[in-house]
């Protein structure tokens, strides 16, 4: 912030407004859609804690759920975290995980040990546990794909390819693209300065083309009077006597 309004001239109100206005994808990321999808990497106790916090702050609704980590993740204690907010598991593989993977089943074992009762079905990749969640849920529902990282990315470019908005935030409702308005006023300082900048380097760069060549054409000129003023300076001449005056 400091470098912002220092070094480039940048309004302070400018750059609040584009601090606000970020947001990083896959934090309570919603893609909209009905029921609405909501897309986070939690991925552990901790990060499902936050997240069952952020829930229990929404209007209730049925929430699915639409999961799946790596087998080095602490998946009961996931479970656990979230408890009864989650009506069902839609539960998927995660691909590409190579040996840290995990199939649909292993995860759901997983998973039974901290929720015994919970509502849990099995699919082969996240598309289809997506799917088979909107199938199952209202449209005033709410879908919460979280996990590993792979599997909101897979939801979340799912989304994507259904043009649906897909836009970070913190809140239960679909939001709206945040188009921020062109920074002009903060730009203008930068422009202005550099075409200051710009100015006097030309100036100088004129001065030195014009200056400095007047000096060795004027110290050449110097030695060329001087040679004429003094003929015994030219090679193979002698010098001539001293004019000698005697009063008669």
């Amino acid at each position: 912030m400091w470098a912002l309004r220092t070094r480039l001239g940048w309004d302070a109100v400018a750059c609040a407004r584009g601090l606000q206005a970020t947001r990083l994808r896959g934090r309570l990321q919603s893609c909209g859609g009905q029921p609405e999808l909501i897309v986070d990497v939690a991925h552990n106790p901790q990060a499902a804690s936050e997240l069952a916090l952020w829930l229990d702050a929404q209007p209730r609704v049925p929430t699915h759920a639409v999961f799946s980590a790596l087998a080095d993740k602490d998946i009961a204690g996931i479970g656990a975290a979230l408890g009864a907010r989650i009506a069902h598991w839609h539960v998927c593989a995660i691909s590409d995980a190579g040996a840290r993977g995990l199939d649909a089943a292993s995860v759901a074992a997983r998973l039974r040990v901290a929720l015994p009762q919970a509502a849990i079905s099995l699919h082969v990749h996240a598309h289809a546990a997506l799917a088979a969640a909107r199938a199952a849920l209202p449209a005033s529902g709410r879908v919460l794909a979280f996990g590993s990282f792979t599997l909101p990315a897979q939801c979340w470019t799912g989304c994507r390819r259904r043009s649906e908005r897909c836009d970070s935030g913190s809140e239960g409702t679909p939001r709206r693209r945040y188009n921020p308005p062109p920074f002009q006023s903060a730009r203008a300082p930068v422009d202005a300065r550099l075409k200051q900048r710009l100015i006097g380097a030309a100036v100088l760069l004129a001065l030195i083309v014009i200056v400095v060549p007047m000096f060795f054409v004027g110290s050449r000129a110097g030695r060329q009077r001087h040679d004429l003023g003094q003929p015994w300076l030219v090679p193979g001449a002698r010098p001539e006597p001293p004019l000698q005056s005697k009063t008669l």
